[in-house]
């Protein structure tokens, strides 16, 4: 199991399909949306999935477009590595995410992103 395996683990949130080699992370996970919040925040639900408060209504896919920035923003990535697999239309969906080592981002910048944002 790599560090990040073992952060998710720690924080509890599923995720599926984990993939590792040196050019990256590429995984799925599955988001609970809230749209239409008040409060932007993101914290992992009772059985394991991200729940994403985000304040774009539910109208012609703009909340969807705000997960995909919710997303990106918690695993320091940009919103063109987050791919929407499942659930266009549901508040349950599922993502995948792809994180891309780079000379400036590898693990452990990932691994300080995904703490910081969901460690509480």
């Amino acid at each position: 199991m790599n560090e990040f395996q073992a952060l998710l683990q720690e924080l509890g949130l599923n995720y599926f399909d984990l993939t590792h080699n040196e050019d990256g992370i590429h995984f799925s996970i599955e988001v609970w949306a809230k749209p239409g919040s008040k409060l932007e925040k993101v914290q992992i639900g009772q059985r394991g999935e991200l729940v994403s408060f985000i304040k774009e209504r539910a109208v012609e896919g703009a909340a969807n477009k705000g997960l995909l920035k919710s997303i990106a923003k918690v695993f320091g990535t940009n919103s063109s590595n987050i791919v929407l697999l499942s659930g266009g239309k549901s508040k349950f969906k599922r993502f995948s995410v792809a994180l891309t080592f780079t000379d400036r981002k590898r693990i452990s910048y990932y691994l300080e992103k995904l703490n910081g944002a969901l460690k509480k």
